[in-house]
Parts: structure tokens; sequence; C-alpha cells
């Protein structure tokens, strides 16, 4: 089970992966959280106050709020609860500090 979160703390955007899908072989889920990571760590690469460690089986990002990380950090967490919805046994979403409908 992959379980992706997401905190939205003290001016930052926290997000933490880890685990692994077992969905199939080859995984598609677990490549589809890989993409997805990967893709939010390369559009905040440039982000004053970035910081990644993105290793085999886990994720640490982090990146002060602004107008470009909150766009790029709601856009992979749709992307999380889309793998979350329609995989429910190898992937959990979970959000700390983000409004409802967000």
């Amino acid at each position: 089970m992959t379980t992706a979160k997401f905190i939205k703390k003290n001016g930052n955007h926290t997000v933490r992966i880890s685990g692994h899908a077992d969905y199939s072989h080859p995984d598609i889920v677990c490549a589809a959280v890989s993409m997805l990571t990967c893709t939010l760590a390369a559009a905040l690469n440039k982000r004053k106050g970035f910081f990644a460690n993105i290793k085999k089986g886990k994720a640490y990002i982090k990146v002060p709020c602004s107008n470009a990380a909150d766009a790029a950090v709601d856009t992979v967490k749709t992307g999380m609860f889309l793998l979350a919805e329609h995989y429910p046994k190898n992937v959990v979403l979970k959000e700390e500090g983000y409004a409802e409908n967000n």
C-alpha cells in the first residue's frame, strides 16, 4: 500500500510518499505514483526554499507556499486522489491543513 500525505502548515507544503502499491507486475499504480511525485519535484525544483529527498519506496518534498507551488501541489494532489479513488487497495491519500474543497 502506498500512502501519499499532503500537509499545509506554517506556510509550507510538505508531501510524504511511502510504501509500494503492490498492484501487479509491472506495477502501473506504483509507476503512476512515482511519475506524479517526480513531476511535482521537477515543477518545484527552482523555487526558493524547495527541498526534496526521493528514494525507492519513499519521498519527502517541502516547499514554501506560493501561487506556483499551490498550483503544482494541488494538481499532483488531484492525481493522487484519482489513484486512491480508482485503486483503494493500493493507494491512500491523507491531507492536513487543506480546505475541504481543495
